[in-house]
């Protein structure tokens, strides 16, 4: 079977090719704003936080959240509402009591930080830091990763 052979000009060839790529332009400016408005939500996130008084879980839920809602692009707003949506047993219902004070992101991060996590004094931390030498079992880079870790705690300055 034969193809049929289709005959033009160089001028309706030309014209052919300037309509499909405004056609393709044309679509691709159509579905550009879709993407850019998508709303992200924290439905996907897989971190969660149950109410531990431990610095290290407590920054590691932040950094984890902060991270995802930054790399899903999830507005201020939407993060705030979802929120809720990472906490379990003990948190969960903390946050109940305090949502309402929590009127921007960076006030919900704080009252975390503030109520999980609470500021030790200087002098504890140092206290923390000589009180355990290194043991025999520990390889040096755990051991000073974990003195890192309470060296970050202290106030700047």
């Amino acid at each position: 079977m034969s193809q049929p052979v289709v005959q033009m000009t160089a001028e309706q060839l030309q014209s052919l090719i300037e309509s499909v790529r405004l056609a393709a332009v044309a679509g691709a400016s159509a579905a550009a704003p879709a993407t850019l408005h998508s709303k992200g939500s924290f439905t996907n996130c897989t971190s969660r936080f149950g109410g531990q008084r431990d610095h290290e879980a407590v920054e590691e839920f932040i950094t984890s959240i902060v991270t995802y809602k930054e790399i899903e692009s999830i507005s201020d707003e939407d993060a705030l509402k979802g929120l809720s949506l990472l906490f379990f047993g003990l948190a969960s219902t903390w946050w109940q009591g305090v949502r309402k004070e929590a009127k921007t992101w960076g006030d919900a991060i704080a009252l975390i930080r503030d109520h999980f996590s609470p500021t030790k004094p200087a002098y504890q931390i140092y206290l923390e830091i000589f009180e355990n030498q290194q043991r025999d079992n520990v390889p040096i880079d755990t051991f000073v990763c974990q003195k890192r870790a309470l060296l970050a705690q202290l106030p700047e300055g």
